[in-house]
């Protein structure tokens, strides 16, 4: 082939290519808008997988301190549950402190009363003595 053939063979192309340009620059820009996209969504899910991960560390520490309250609450239920018994222990003693003093109250009363007897009768005496002298 010569050069008038090849140039004859783009003479009849070139309308051709004029129309194939638009189409070829249109599916390069897709594809350039495609890999954009692409890019887009990597930097997207890159970014979503960090916070993934942040949230996964966050969790991991929340379930640490979730854990160790529940050892403290525990614990503070045996320390409450040992100041109830001990409270009630402590009621019980009041009470049967409470009893013996009101037991004790009744026997210095009696005890009262039978010294306030005997002592009027020991007055009684005296003055049985003083003012019946035999003459």
């Amino acid at each position: 082939m010569g050069w008038m053939e090849v140039l004859a063979l783009l003479k009849r192309i070139a309308p051709l290519l004029g129309r194939l340009a638009p189409m070829l620059e249109t599916f390069l820009a897709t594809r350039a808008g495609g890999r954009a996209d692409t890019d887009a969504l990597e930097r997207l899910s890159g970014a979503i997988k960090g916070q993934l991960a942040s949230a996964g560390e966050q969790h991991s520490g929340l379930a640490d301190a979730v854990r160790s309250q529940a050892g403290l609450l525990q614990e503070l239920t045996r320390q409450i549950d040992l100041a109830h018994q001990r409270a009630r222990a402590t009621e019980s003693q009041l009470d049967g402190l409470s009893r013996r003093l009101d037991d004790l109250r009744r026997t210095m009363l009696l005890l009262g009363a039978g010294l306030g007897l005997l002592l009027s009768g020991c007055v009684a005496l005296l003055l049985l003595l003083l003012f019946h002298r035999p003459a």
